[in-house]
């Protein structure tokens, strides 16, 4: 079993900066391999960038777990318009420190997010994660998340752009 700690949870601070943008190297876990390791490490900390430059703008959080003054993990949400003109509160990153995992810093900051949304009035909470980040995938099905859109991908030149099914080839 896990060790449990309790993790208080307040916005990011300027001084915050430098540990949250640290954490950045936790969102490529799960990132498909075929996007390329370095696009996908400078893709990561463009989004833990923007999330701080969003910081208290109307609609935006960023919101750091801490545990003994050192930053543990980071969530940052926004309001999102869904496609049916839902408004949702969209968790954009959520990263925890690897010293953190399974102390329950990602279940605090899904916590915080929870109450985020509900002050503000929002029905629904979502979020992306790497399809081979099944760790994640585990926190956000123990919190109340389930599937709701997939992204498929396929590179070009498979021999499946002229609707040849390769699956029935032998």
């Amino acid at each position: 079993m896990t060790q449990t700690t309790d993790f208080g949870i307040r916005p990011v601070s300027p001084a915050d900066h430098p540990a949250v943008l640290a954490l950045s190297p936790q969102l490529t876990i799960g990132a498909a391999p075929w996007r390329g390791p370095d696009r996908i490490a400078a893709a990561a900390r463009n989004w833990i960038e923007a999330a701080l430059a969003s910081a208290g703008q109307d609609g935006h959080a960023v919101l750091v777990a801490v545990l003994d003054g050192q930053v543990a993990g980071v969530i940052s949400l926004a309001e999102r318009e869904h496609f049916t003109g839902e408004v949702d509160a969209y968790i954009s990153e959520l990263a925890v420190g690897r010293g953190y995992e399974g102390r329950g810093a990602g279940r605090a900051l899904l916590a915080a997010a929870d109450r985020w949304a509900a002050g503000r009035g929002l029905a629904r909470i979502t979020l992306d994660t790497g399809a081979a980040n099944h760790r994640a995938q585990r926190l956000y099905a123990r919190n109340g998340f389930v599937p709701e859109d997939i992204r498929l991908s396929k590179p070009i030149g498979t021999g499946l752009e002229t609707g040849q099914d390769q699956s029935r080839r032998g």
